[in-house]
């Protein structure tokens, strides 16, 4: 009976040993399933961070794109101004070239028309012609001369 009695001792020192044993490999267990996840969840951070970073460069690059298209169109723009304000400047002076012309035009056809009209104006019909010169050239030259006179007396006096 004795040694039954020291066999379920040993036995129930064994269950206590053993239930504190299972206890600490079980704690054990805990612990290294908490580092498992802890570890899991570290990397699934590290990932998570890594693909942040390669999308914020991806935006990076098409914001760079986007502002170097932004600045090509501005450039472009402020290129077309200069050529819009160069182009209004030289069809100013164009304008004004065009109506010195018309002027200028108008003026010369009507001194051509006092000229070629200037034997009834100046009252110039016959000359005595000298020898060598057509009746043409010196009713010309007198017409001339006279109604350049007139027309100077007319804006001057």
């Amino acid at each position: 009976m004795m040694e039954a009695k020291e066999r379920a001792e040993l036995l129930g020192r064994a269950d206590r040993d053993s239930a504190h044993v299972l206890r600490i490999f079980d704690e054990e267990a805990q612990a290294m399933q908490s580092a498992r996840n802890s570890s899991r969840m570290l990397e699934e951070s590290f990932a998570t961070g890594v693909a942040i970073l390669s999308k914020y460069s991806e935006q990076r690059e098409r914001l760079k794109k986007a502002q170097r298209r932004a600045l090509d169109i501005l450039n472009t723009v402020g290129l077309s101004n200069s050529v819009l304000k160069l182009v209004e400047r030289r069809h100013h002076v164009d304008k004004w070239i065009k109506y010195a012309g018309m002027i200028l035009t108008v003026i010369m056809l009507y001194a051509f028309w006092r000229w070629t009209s200037c034997s009834q104006v100046c009252g110039v019909d016959e000359i005595s012609l000298p020898s060598g010169l057509h009746h043409d050239e010196i009713m010309s030259l007198v017409c001339f001369r006279g109604c350049f006179r007139r027309l100077l007396k007319e804006l001057y006096c």
